[in-house]
């Protein structure tokens, strides 16, 4: 009979997290059938449903790595700005995508399920490096996978959407493979870095880092995270920092180990940080980008409601380890809770964004809650303890069924499609597209259309927009604004300040090349500044325009 206990990950186990982790995974694609149901002969799939708006700036950062770049543009705002090496993750799915003849949508969801199950494999080896016993290593990666908040509960008395756990990925595995791929794989590295942490914080631990105990892959995962997910590495290495200075008050003395190990984690992320700051001090487009990201911290009531199940259940694991505060394990878990919430509220950019992994701690002192006191506390036996945590699994996962299913409900209930849900767009959009993308190819050009249209252009077409996003477009509500008006006027002498660049935090810095009116732009207005211009391609409803100073 197999021993309950293990050092090491069995065979047995790989497959049993290989499995659940492909089943999670195929499940964040449900409703992706849901919309293959409903397609029809108008309307087209633009290639996201959850978290659409950033998923479409992420594809055109693939698109550009297609077309054979390096350093990235945003396309969705019309200054002219210098490329950066910034997110080279969708660049260089954009060159897989190429060297693969997948299309860039293609690539971007097959990479999701392969971070994804990279992911809940992670969590595992996490709770390997923690516990010895198999069926507690079983319930934290259970756990973490399924916990979530309580905003679910709270919908329908305030009649709101607005709480974290409905619309906010960071925090929660499941919730986060449903958006990208980059937060997924940075919970990946969130855990392996914190399974060698551990390690190395245990009072028995006296090894200098080398290529055979994890040094190398603490080298390589802070670099990597540094790049993907800064917002996660700076609270994890200072709970480190702040556990290595306790350590030393204890013992009085300094453990030079642990700060060869503190090196390996600084040392990649610096030149990444100068980096980032000179590009901040040096191009003024991506500086007012990065400023506009810029966001209040939730209350404190509201991060509450995001993990209020959990945090209850884990209760009795806090108390304790403010009680006896262990080294093994205890310490550190609670002071990196400690630093992301920290980190939230501090006056700087980012806020929620820091509570990337949170369920991690929280579901280490979940763990050690249920096998530690609320099993002994209802006095169950070996088999209903498995049947009431099994049973628990769903009520904390309601959270994440909310999410996974709230973009197709619009698609779902109502019988007509919303021109406006911003997910898919008329299929005569698809053929402009493609014209546009052939007439561009690697060359500058600036094109007017619909804020909706607008969002996927640069993902279809690799062309700058007037506006396209709500963050990464410079002074968004005033171009926003500003696009709406220049189909809506009656008025031809309003029509060329746009179009100059004259509605841009740096006057003149574009010039409209090609003007949409289709569709979508049909429901802003009628369109009369399009007299002042000269068309050049039709298809099916949508006609594409050239500005005559072009």
């Amino acid at each position: 009979m197999q021993s309950d206990y293990t050092g090491h990950i069995t065979a047995s186990e790989w497959r049993w997290v290989i499995i659940i982790s492909v089943v999670l995974a195929l499940v964040a694609f449900v409703p992706f059938l849901w919309v293959l149901i409903i397609g029809d002969d108008q309307w087209r799939f633009m290639g996201a449903l959850h978290d659409y708006q950033n998923s479409a700036v992420y594809l055109s950062m693939m698109e550009q790595g297609l077309n054979g770049r390096w350093l990235m543009y945003y396309l969705h705002t019309p200054e002219v700005h210098g490329g950066v090496f910034i997110e080279p993750l969708y660049t260089l799915l954009g060159h897989l995508a190429r060297m693969t003849r997948f299309s860039p949508i293609v690539m971007f969801h097959i990479a999701r399920v392969g971070v994804s199950v990279f992911m809940y494999l992670s969590l595992y080896q996490l709770a390997s490096h923690i516990w010895t016993r198999i069926r507690t290593r079983r319930i934290f990666f259970a756990f973490v996978a399924a916990a979530s908040g309580i905003g679910w509960i709270l919908v329908p008395f305030t009649q709101s959407l607005t709480y974290l756990d409905l619309q906010s990925p960071y925090s929660y595995p499941f919730f986060s493979s449903l958006t990208n791929v980059h937060l997924p794989l940075s919970i990946a590295l969130v855990a392996l870095l914190a399974s060698v942490m551990i390690l190395i914080l245990r009072p028995s631990h006296t090894e200098s880092p080398n290529l055979k105990n994890g040094g190398g892959m603490l080298f390589l995962g802070c670099l990597l995270l540094v790049f993907l997910y800064p917002f996660a590495y700076l609270p994890l290495v200072l709970a480190y920092i702040i556990n290595m200075v306790i350590s030393w008050v204890d013992e009085r003395k300094i453990i030079k180990p642990q700060l060869e190990w503190l090196s390996l984690m600084i040392i990649p992320a610096l030149p990444v940080f100068v980096y980032e700051w000179l590009v901040f001090q040096n191009n003024g487009v991506i500086q007012e980008i990065w400023r506009q990201q810029v966001t209040t911290p939730p209350s404190p009531i509201l991060l509450f409601s995001a993990s209020a199940l959990p945090f209850l259940i884990a209760l009795p694991g806090l108390r304790r380890v403010l009680r006896r505060f262990n080294r093994d394990g205890d310490q550190f878990m609670f002071i990196w809770l400690l630093t992301m919430i920290a980190w939230v509220y501090l006056p700087v950019a980012g806020q929620e964004r820091f509570l990337l992994g949170f369920m991690l701690p929280l579901g280490y002192f979940a763990t050690r809650s249920i096998v530690e006191f609320w099993f002994n506390f209802f006095n169950l036996k070996r088999l209903w303890q498995t049947r009431l945590f099994v049973a628990l699994l769903p009520v904390l996962g309601v959270s994440h069924l909310f999410a996974l299913l709230m973009p197709i409900y619009p698609l779902a209930v109502d019988t007509q499609v919303d021109p406006n849900t911003g997910v898919l767009l008329e299929r005569d959009y698809l053929g402009a597209f493609t014209w546009l993308n052939g007439v561009i190819d690697n060359n500058r050009a600036v094109i007017l259309a619909s804020p909706n249209t607008s969002l996927w252009l640069p993902a279809w077409t690799g062309g700058y927009v007037v506006y396209g996003h709500p963050t990464i477009t410079t002074q968004a509500t005033f171009k926003r604004d500003a696009v709406i008006k220049w189909y809506q006027t009656s008025d031809v002498n309003q029509c060329g300040s746009l179009l100059r660049g004259e509605y841009s935090f740096r006057s003149s810095q574009y010039d409209v090349t090609y003007v949409l009116f289709g569709p979508q732009e049909a429901q802003l207005g009628a369109g009369v500044c399009l007299t002042l211009l000269r068309p050049v391609f039709r298809f099916g409803n949508v006609w594409i325009y050239m500005y005559q100073d072009s």
